[in-house]
């Protein structure tokens, strides 16, 4: 009896060691992408000072970090939600400049969109901002990501910072969709950020980013309308808004009332001469006020000067003789000007 009792403790035991010997080993801990190289050059930028947002351009650690190309992204990302704030700002500023759409795959991309989200310091969360727009994220399906994330973030200027650097080749017309969104801000820079992306989209999007600067030329912001007026006689795409620019600068009657031809209207004139797609009829309305123009001699030298160039580009056999005549104008802006393009019409023969 004792023998057996012997025995059924041995065994208990004996399966008891062998349950202990198979115990799985603790996880290995995970490998770092944080190189000691990486981490390294991270503590000497960062010893730098970093004050208003930004680190002394002089400091040696800071320079050399800047130069450094070799950085490897992995190890930059996962340093990104440090909770030292200067770390995040060196690997976020670095991130910002190497981290593109080329580069990057869709886990990636959404654990920097999430770090963007919960950046809380303003030049941290602008440089996310402008890294993420400069990239393509409708190539991954995540533009709308984006798009929700500036609209909601905590910081004021992120969704201007982020708009203003939005691009996706993938997705163009959900771009110009929010471009359509932010037009309708009372929050003028978000207004000036729709303008850039308008213009961005000219050439890919031409109806409709014209569309969309057409509409923010009667902005209530006098600066804005005028610069979204201008880009739209610059681009050639926007050649069917043209006849509504003209018409409204014929309606001012500039000879009868010279304060008003500031030098931008001059600069529509000049480039709607200027655009190759302009019609035949959109020709002739731009020289006849181009000439009228520069004829009325209260209207100030650089909106003269202008319309002297647009002579030119409208009318290249006899521009000329017209414009000869005022190279001893009285005013020596449309002089200078006048002589200028002479000169360079007869290097080109």
């Amino acid at each position: 009896m004792r023998l057996a009792i012997w025995f059924s403790v041995v065994g208990i035991a004996s399966m008891s060691m062998a349950c202990a010997a198979r115990k799985p080993p603790p996880p290995a801990a995970p490998v770092s992408n944080a190189t000691p190289e990486l981490r390294a050059a991270v503590e000497k930028a960062s010893a730098c000072n970093y004050d208003a947002g930004r680190f002394d351009a002089e400091c040696e650690g800071y320079k050399a970090w800047e130069a450094n190309s070799e950085l490897a992204n992995a190890g930059l990302l996962e340093m990104m939600t440090s909770e030292d704030t200067k770390v995040r700002a060196l690997v976020v500023r670095k991130l910002s400049v190497q981290f593109t759409a080329d580069n990057a795959d869709k886990d990636t991309l959404a654990a920097y969109l999430n770090a963007a989200e919960k950046e809380k310091v303003e030049p941290i969360a602008k440089d996310f901002a402008r890294g993420i727009g400069s990239m393509d994220l409708g190539k991954f399906g995540l533009l709308d990501r984006g798009i929700a994330i500036a609209k909601a973030h905590s910081v004021a200027d992120y969704q201007e910072t982020y708009a203003s650097a939005l691009k996706s080749e993938s997705e163009p017309d959900k771009v110009l969709a929010y471009a359509g969104e932010l037009a309708k801000s009372e929050d003028l820079a978000l207004r000036n950020a729709a303008l850039r992306m308008f213009v961005n989209a000219t050439k890919s999007r031409g109806e409709v980013a014209c569309a969309g600067l057409d509409a923010l030329r009667t902005d209530k912001d006098p600066s804005l309308a005028q610069h979204a007026t201008t880009h739209l006689a610059h681009a050639g795409a926007c050649a069917k808004q043209h006849d509504a620019l003209l018409a409204a600068i014929e309606e001012m009657k500039l000879s009868k009332n010279p304060a008003a031809a500031e030098p931008y209207l001059g600069e529509i004139v000049e480039s709607i001469c200027q655009n190759a797609e302009k019609t035949p009829a959109q020709r002739d309305r731009s020289l006849v006020l181009a000439k009228q123009i520069t004829e009325t001699t209260k209207i100030q030298g650089a909106t003269r000067s202008s319309t002297l160039a647009a002579v030119l580009a409208c009318d290249p056999k006899a521009g000329p003789a017209f414009v000869k005549k005022f190279s001893k104008d009285k005013d020596a802006v449309v002089a200078e000007r006048a002589k200028s393009l002479l000169e360079g019409t007869a290097a080109k023969k």
